[in-house]
């Protein structure tokens, strides 16, 4: 899943909170 390998891509970046709410936005909306 995409959504997966971006959401652990970001998070050590992010945190949690940011790293989901990006996640679950592609998963809604994807580009």
């Amino acid at each position: 899943m995409m959504s997966y390998l971006l959401y652990d891509v970001l998070l050590p970046q992010l945190g949690h909170d940011v790293a989901s709410y990006w996640a679950h936005l592609l998963v809604i909306a994807p580009i």
